[in-house]
């Protein structure tokens, strides 16, 4: 068999529902080799080592992909799965947080939104950090 293997049947654009305050749902669409890819799910669990991948998630991904996509598409057409760990919090927004006394700062809970807003976290960071590390610096860097 040949490699990769293309689908029969390849969105041309990502598909994505209209997301909720609880998700922005699972999304379908095609890497640069036409491989599709659906996900992820949000689904909280306990476990920060777990890494194997549940039946019953993957069979929700499958059926999702089978409903979006329609009849073309086959399970034969999935090549793979993954398993990944969310940086989430149980708060909505990033944590970033200054330890004087230390002169140390805490950045967490940066979600996919974070690769978008990464020059601005970074700035952020820095502002926080220099007037700790340069006593006379200024915290506006704009």
């Amino acid at each position: 068999s040949e490699w990769p293997r293309v689908p029969r049947t390849v969105p041309a654009r990502p598909i994505q529902p209209v997301p909720s305050q609880f998700t922005k749902g699972i999304f379908v669409y095609s890497t640069l080799y036409n491989q599709i890819v659906v996900g992820p799910t949000a689904q909280d669990q306990s476990s920060r080592a777990d890494d194997t991948l549940d039946p019953n998630v993957a069979q929700v991904l499958t059926s999702h992909a089978s409903r979006v996509l329609g009849p073309e598409f086959n399970d034969s057409d999935v090549l793979g799965e993954y398993v990944g760990i969310r940086p989430g919090t149980s708060e909505r927004d990033y944590q970033i947080h200054l330890h004087c006394s230390t002169n140390f700062i805490t950045v967490g809970g940066i979600r996919s939104t974070g690769l978008t807003a990464s020059l601005g976290i970074g700035r952020h960071v820095v502002q926080c950090l220099l007037p700790a590390v340069v006593p006379h610096a200024r915290r506006d860097l704009s």
